[in-house]
């Protein structure tokens, strides 16, 4: 159902706060799929490629589109816990986490799988928030300002939500309780701000 479909992006928009405005890149996107009666076909086709191992050129910014408001309808539309919404808190949580691994592990760089990216938070006058994970030689990248930013941000959202799939079954196996969903959670609300999450 194309017309439900869209009304559901629209939803999920509303609900993560983003995509709020009419000239909105995704929110563009969703309503000339829509239109087309193409969304349910390119949400497939967007999912199969994040849940598969294969190439993710098709993430250009016009096929497909990945930011912080596709990754939320990305994650909706795969089964439970199988994709994270992996936006600028996430990334800034992520990357202070490896910043403190590799302090702990007397590394002055950040290799490559764990060169997470963060988001700026949206300015306001009234307050100063920190996202950026970055301090010393451990400097990470900004999810946004590379031409390929959506090809990038789509294979940060397939990796992270592998890791947290098997982050989430050691706990199990060591008799706790946590899905990929629980550790996405706890990380949204520290890369809130990594100077306060420190």
């Amino acid at each position: 159902d194309t017309a439900r479909c869209g009304e559901l992006c629209l939803e999920i928009f509303r609900w993560g706060g983003v995509a709020r405005f009419s000239g909105d890149s995704s929110r563009q996107w969703v309503e000339r799929h829509r239109a087309s009666g193409a969304l349910p076909t390119m949400l497939a086709k967007a999912r199969s490629l994040l849940l598969g191992g294969g190439s993710l050129e098709a993430f250009d910014g016009d096929r497909l589109l990945m930011n912080a408001a596709m990754t939320k309808v990305y994650a909706a539309s795969a089964p439970e816990g199988q994709l994270i919404i992996y936006d600028g808190r996430v990334g800034g949580a992520l990357g202070l986490l490896a910043r403190e691994y590799l302090r702990e592990q007397g590394q002055q760089k950040v290799p490559g799988e764990l060169a997470f990216r963060w988001g700026p938070a949206r300015a306001t006058a009234s307050r100063q928030i920190e996202r950026n994970p970055s301090e010393g030689s451990w400097k990470f990248s900004s999810l946004y300002r590379d031409p390929r930013r959506h090809q990038i941000h789509a294979a940060l959202v397939r990796d992270s939500s592998r890791l947290l799939t098997e982050a989430s079954a050691l706990v199990r196996a060591a008799g706790g309780q946590a899905t990929p969903a629980c550790f996405e959670r706890a990380l949204f609300m520290i890369g809130y701000d990594v100077r306060r999450a420190g």
